[in-house]
C-alpha cells in the first residue's frame, strides 16, 4: 500500500529483507534497512524476496571497511535464475564508518543490478559471503515487467488508526525526506490537488512510503494521522494542516510549534492552536505583552490540553509548525493490595504494582509460609545470602521467589522441601514477583535430608527435575563463558547441562580459575538440579575432580635463515654498558622470534632459559584468527661469534605451547663487517650555556671526518648516550657521507690541565659501528686560538643535511650557497 500511494502506476517496489546470521539485528543507513553478514571470524547469509512478476533486482551493498577479497554467492529457487549469480566487492572497499553510524557519500558506487526470470509467483534469494568477512547490505528495490501491477505484500494493506492509552510523544523532528521525487523538493515532502495522495487525503504516518521518508523507532506512526499540504518539510517539520489521533482515554497534549515567520511583522505578532475546535492564541513573535520589537519567530509550548477520550485533532495558523505532540492519559486509579495470606496470593499481589512503589520504598512487610521449591542461588558466603523459590505446597512449582534472603551460614540454609516463613516488602523483577533483597526466613518444618543418589548420566540429570537431592556428574568441559564464577557446558556423549558456578570442594565462589579446569577436560561435579527461564541447569555446582586433556603431541619447528622472509637476521648489542645486552630478531610469514640475553658483558656464550630476558624472548605465531605468542619454558642455545663476525645461533627452546623450536642461524654481523675507527686530535669545543653544551668537532682530520656531539646539557664532562642528544645537531661524517646516530655510549673525562678527552661507541643507521677517540685542548686563550687558526671551515648536520660554514656564510655539500 505504501508503494501505491506514491508511486501510482510505477512498477517498483521494495523487497523484504531478512535478518543476517550470527546475531545480528537490522538496523538503518541513511534511512534504509540494512542487514549486517558474517564476523570477523564467521560467514554469513541473508535472503531477499521479491514480488510476483519481478524482472529485476537492484541492491545498495558494501563490503566492511578494509575488507578485501570478498566476493558475494546470490542463490535463487528452483526454477528462477538471477544473473550475475555473484558480485565481487574488492573493488567496493570505500565504505567508511563505524558499527553504529554510517556514512554512504556516493549510493552509485554500491549500486548492483540484477536480472531475474522466471519469478511469476515472486521468489527468495539468499546472499552469502564467500569468506569470514563482514558485509553490509542496505537496501533493495525490484521492478516487475511492463504492464504488470505491482503486488501489495500482506501486512502493507491500509493502516487502521491505532487509539493511545500510554503516554506517547510524536516528535516530528524524527522524521526526515529521503529522495527527491515529484513531492519533494528543498523544503520537504508537499502534497498538492494533484498528487497522490493529495492535500485532502488524510494518511496515517505509518502508510507514507519508505521510499520517501524515514520515520524514527519511536515514533508511533500507525497512531496518528496527516491531512493538508506538508506532512514535514525540512528543519520545519509537520505545517499547514490538521493532526489526527485517537485517545483510548481521556487525558492531555502538550504541543510545541513556531511561527515560520512568512507574515509575522511587529502588528501580527500571534498565532493560534486549535484543539478539538477549541483556539487560543499565543505570542509567537514577541512577549506576551506586546511591547517588544520584533526579532525573531519564538517556540511556543502550550500548557497542558484536556482532552477526551475518542478523537483528537489539531490545528492552527496556517504559518505554524508543529514539532512536537506529546500525550499523557489520566492518572489511574492505583490497584489496592489486599493483606495476602498464601504465596500465591503474595505472588499475584507483587505483580500487580510497579517495583518501585510504596510497598518496596518504606512500606509494609507481609510474612508468607510456604514451602521451599527450588535453589535459585546457592548460599553465598561472601555476602550472606541465598535466593530460593517457595509454593504453598512442596511440589507446587515456582510461585513466589524469595530474592537474596539473609543467611548467616551454610548450615542456616533451607534446603528443597522445608517449610519456611519469609518476611519482607513484596515487588517484582521483570515478570519475578518476589521478597525484596533483605527479606528474612525462619524454616518452621524441615523436610526429609537430602541423600546423595550416586552417579548419573546427564540424560538421567536431565529427566530427574529433583531440586533437592545430589547426584555425581561426570563429562567434558566445553564452551567456558566465564572464567571468574565458571560457566560452562558439561556434555557427555550427546547429552549436555549447563554449570552456572562451579565452588571449590569448601564451597567458595569466584574460585574457576584456581581449580585448573579448561575447556576438552573430563570434570566430576556434585550437582543439584535446576532451572533458569525454563531450561534446566546446575547452580554452584561442587568441584570433585578434574582430568586433564591429553595435550597434542610436540612438534619440532626449524627456524634457519632460509625459512625467513627477511634476508638477514638483525642483533642488537650494547657491550659498552656495564652489564651489557644483545638481542636476536628474525621473522617469517608464519612467525616472529626474539631471543635475548638477561645479563652479560659479551653475546657469545651458552644460554639456558634462565640466561633469557623473558620480555624479550618469545615465538609469535601469526594464525587466521589472532596472534599468538608463545614463552620459552626450557632448553638452551649457543650463540658464538668468529674474528670476522660470523654469528651463529644453534640450540633447542621448548615453548608453552610444548613444541620444539630448533634453532640454525648463521649470518654475518652487518655491524660487526662495518666498524670505522676515527681518531681526532685537537678538537673544538663550543660552550653554548644559553641552550646546550656543543663539542664541534674538527682539528687535524676536519677535512677527512667530522663528529659533532651536541649535548642537551650545561655540563662538559660525564657518560652520555644517544638520548642525552639533540639529533638535529649531532652527527658523524666520513668523507662526504653523513650517517645519524641510532645509539651510542659517550664518555668526556676532564684532565687536569684543562684539555679533554672523549671516548665513544656509536651505531649509526647505516649499520656502521664509529669506535671515536678525540682529546680537546685546554680552553685558555692561547689554546682555543691555536685550534682555530687550523680551521679553515665549521661543518655541523642541520635535519640530516651537511652545512659547511666559512667567514659567516653557509654551503652545502656540493659547495652551493644556503645563505
Amino acid at each position: 500500500m505504501a508503494a501505491v500511494l506514491f508511486a501510482g502506476s510505477m512498477m517498483a517496489a521494495d523487497a523484504t529483507m531478512a535478518a543476517g546470521t550470527n546475531g545480528y539485528d537490522d538496523f538503518t543507513v541513511n534511512g534504509k534497512p540494512a542487514v549486517k553478514i558474517g564476523t570477523g571470524s564467521k560467514g554469513g547469509d541473508m535472503s531477499v524476496t521479491v514480488g510476483a512478476g519481478a524482472t529485476s533486482l537492484t541492491v545498495y551493498a558494501a563490503a566492511w571497511k578494509g575488507v578485501s577479497g570478498l566476493s558475494l554467492n546470490i542463490t535463487a529457487p528452483e526454477g528462477v535464475t538471477i544473473t550475475p549469480a555473484s558480485i565481487n566487492l574488492a573493488a567496493e572497499e570505500n565504505f567508511s564508518g563505524s558499527e553504529k553510524a554510517f556514512t554512504v557519500a556516493d549510493e552509485s558506487a554500491y549500486k548492483f543490478d540484477f536480472v531475474i526470470s522466471g519469478a511469476d509467483a515472486g521468489a527468495t534469494f539468499t546472499f552469502t559471503t564467500s569468506i569470514a568477512k563482514r558485509f553490509l547490505m542496505w537496501s533493495a528495490t525490484y521492478e516487475t515487467a511492463e504492464g504488470g501491477e505491482t503486488p501489495v505484500e500482506p501486512g502493507d494493506e491500509p493502516s487502521v488508526l491505532q487509539a493511545v492509552k500510554d503516554s506517547t510523544t510524536w516528535d516530528f523532528s524524527k522524521i526526515t525526506a529521503n529522495t527527491a521525487n515529484a513531492l519533494y523538493g528543498n523544503d520537504g515532502i508537499r502534497l498538492t490537488d494533484e498528487s497522490t495522495p493529495s492535500k485532502n487525503d488524510e494518511v496515517i504516518y505509518a502508510d507514507y512510503s519508505a521510499d520517501f521518508m524515514t520515520i524514527g523507532e519511536d515514533f508511533n506512526k500507525a497512531a496518528i494521522a496527516f491531512k493538508g499540504e506538508y506532512p514535514i518539510r525540512k528543519n520545519q517539520y509537520c505545517q499547514a494542516g490538521t493532526l489526527h489521533f485517537k485517545a483510548a482515554v481521556a487525558g492531555t497534549i502538550v504541543v510545541k510549534f513556531s511561527d515560520t515567520g512568512s507574515s509575522a511583522s511587529a502588528t501580527a505578532v500571534k498565532r493560534y492552536l486549535v484543539v478539538n475546535g477549541e483556539q487560543t492564541e499565543y505570542w509567537t513573535s514577541r512577549e506576551n505583552n506586546g511591547t517588544e520589537a520584533y526579532d525573531a519567530q519564538l517556540n511556543v509550548v502550550s500548557e497542558k490540553i484536556a482532552v477526551p477520550a475518542g478523537d483528537v485533532t489539531i490545528t492552527g495558523s496556517s504559518a505554524i509548525v508543529v514539532y512536537y505532540v506529546t500525550f499523557v492519559p489520566e492518572k489511574q486509579d492505583e490497584p489496592v493490595l489486599t493483606d495476602p495470606t498464601n504465596c500465591a496470593e503474595a505472588a499475584e499481589a507483587a505483580l500487580s504494582v510497579a517495583a518501585n512503589n510504596e510497598l518496596y520504598n518504606g512500606g509494609k512487610e507481609y510474612s508468607i509460609t510456604g514451602y521451599v521449591t527450588s535453589i535459585q542461588t546457592a548460599f553465598n558466603a561472601q555476602f550472606k545470602n541465598i535466593t530460593f523459590w517457595m509454593a504453598d505446597a512442596a511440589d507446587g512449582g515456582k510461585v513466589l521467589e524469595a530474592y537474596r534472603a539473609v543467611c548467616e551460614t551454610a548450615e542456616d540454609a533451607p534446603m528443597v522441601g522445608d517449610k519456611v516463613t519469609v518476611t519482607g516488602k513484596l515487588t517484582k523483577y521483570g515478570s519475578t514477583p518476589e521478597f525484596a533483597q533483605g527479606c528474612t526466613y525462619v524454616i518452621v518444618e524441615k523436610s526429609a535430608p537430602a541423600t546423595n543418589l550416586g552417579a548419573k548420566t546427564i540424560a538421567e540429570f536431565l529427566e530427574l527435575k529433583n531440586t533437592k537431592d545430589t547426584c555425581i556428574l561426570t563429562g567434558v568441559v566445553a564452551n567456558i563463558t566465564n572464567t571468574t564464577y565458571g560457566n560452562f557446558d558439561l556434555c557427555d556423549k550427546a547429552d549436555t547441562v549447563y554449570i552456572y558456578g562451579l565452588l571449590t570442594p569448601a564451597g567458595e565462589s569466584k574460585q574457576f580459575e584456581s581449580l585448573g579446569v579448561a575447556e576438552g577436560d573430563t570434570l566430576t561435579v556434585l550437582a543439584i538440579y535446576g532451572e533458569y527461564n525454563g531450561k534446566p541447569q546446575v547452580s554452584n555446582a561442587i568441584f570433585v575432580e578434574v582430568k586433564k586433556a591429553p595435550k597434542a603431541p610436540a612438534q619440532d619447528i626449524e627456524i634457519t635463515l632460509s625459512s625467513l622472509t627477511d634476508p638477514g637476521v638483525l642483533i642488537w648489542t650494547d657491550a659498552v654498558a656495564e652489564d651489557g645486552w644483545w638481542q636476536i630478531m628474525g621473522g617469517s610469514d608464519a612467525y616472529q622470534f626474539s631471543i635475548s640475553n638477561v645479563s652479560t658483558t659479551e653475546t657469545a656464550g651458552v644460554y639456558t632459559v634462565d640466561d633469557l630476558d623473558p620480555d624479550y624472548s618469545y615465538i609469535s605465531i601469526y594464525g587466521e584468527k589472532d596472534t599468538v605468542d608463545v614463552a620459552f619454558e626450557n632448553g638452551s642455545v649457543t650463540v658464538a661469534i668468529s674474528n670476522e663476525g660470523v654469528v651463529t645461533v644453534k640450540g633447542t627452546l621448548v615453548g608453552s605451547d610444548g613444541n620444539n623450536y630448533i634453532f640454525d642461524l648463521t649470518y654475518k654481523d652487518p655491524v660487526a663487517e662495518k666498524t670505522v675507527n676515527i681518531n681526532i686530535t685537537n678538537a673544538e669545543l663550543n660552550d653554548l650555556t644559553e641552550t646546550y653544551t656543543m663539542f664541534g668537532v674538527a682539528g687535524e682530520d676536519a677535512d677527512k671526518n667530522f663528529v659533532q656531539f651536541y649535548f642537551k646539557s650545561e655540563t662538559i664532562a660525564g657518560e652520555y648516550t644517544e638520548e642525552d642528544l639533540n639529533a638535529q645537531y649531532s652527527g658523524i661524517i666520513v668523507g662526504e657521507e653523513v650517517a645519524s646516530i641510532f645509539s651510542a655510549t659517550i664518555k668526556v673525562v676532564a684532565n687536569a690541565n684543562g684539555s679533554y678527552t672523549v671516548t665513544a661507541a656509536v651505531l649509526c643507521y647505516n649499520n656502521t659501528l664509529y669506535n671515536i677517540t678525540m682529546t680537546v685542548p685546554s680552553d685558555t686563550p692561547e689554546g682555543v686560538d691555536a685550534v682555530n687558526a687550523t680551521v679553515k671551515a665549521l661543518k655541523s648536520i642541520v635535519n640530516g643535511q651537511l652545512v659547511i660554514e666559512k667567514n659567516g656564510v653557509q654551503y652545502n655539500a656540493n659547495g652551493a650557497r644556503i645563505r
